[in-house]
């Protein structure tokens, strides 16, 4: 049963990772992780209200699964292109086991409010549920407001002719000419 209500938001996230691609063309990966967060959000937030009914939590996790779509395509093009070709491949397992490791620490935060408030029958209570939607949310707009805070990537500006600064004492700068 489980498996048939989370199939919507398995399609929208399949298809807002579908459409990221053709939208990097139109917008930059630091504006699409901003705008695929946006749904999140607000998903988590319809959620703290409308959980009550099957329906409403399939209809509301689509919406939140485009974002995720959008997002997590951005985040991974945002990262490839913040360091030199040759580390491509070490920042996208940095990347994945991040990822990784802040959804174990979520399931286990989750847990733990859920088990904090049960009922007598000792399932999590309505509150609790709520508790666990807003506390996402809040942290979805923290990541959402993050979002901001995404300096220009390396690749960008090596394409725009700009110059690069690489090490953390930024002693060494490249220049790129213009062609």
């Amino acid at each position: 049963m489980s498996g048939l209500l989370f199939l919507p938001v398995t399609l929208t996230q399949f298809v807002g990772g579908v459409l990221a691609g053709p939208l990097t063309a139109r917008m930059s990966a630091k504006s699409l992780l901003f705008l695929g967060s946006v749904p999140v959000v607000v998903s988590l937030l319809l959620l703290a209200a409308f959980h009550q009914q099957a329906w409403q939590v399939t209809l509301v996790l689509a919406i939140g699964g485009a974002g995720c779509g959008i997002g997590l395509s951005a985040l991974s093009a945002l990262v490839v292109h913040a360091v030199p070709a040759a580390h491509t491949g070490a920042v996208s397992g940095m990347n994945a086991n991040i990822r990784t490791i802040g959804g174990a620490v979520d399931a286990a935060v989750v847990a733990t409010v859920l088990a904090s408030k049960t009922g007598a029958d000792g399932y999590p209570s309505d509150g609790s549920w709520t508790t666990v939607f807003l506390l996402l949310a809040g942290v979805a707009v923290v990541g959402l407001a993050s979002c901001l805070l995404i300096p220009q990537g390396r690749r960008e500006k090596e394409a725009e002719g700009g110059h690069v600064t690489t090490g953390s004492t930024a002693e060494a700068t490249i220049s790129i000419a213009s062609s």
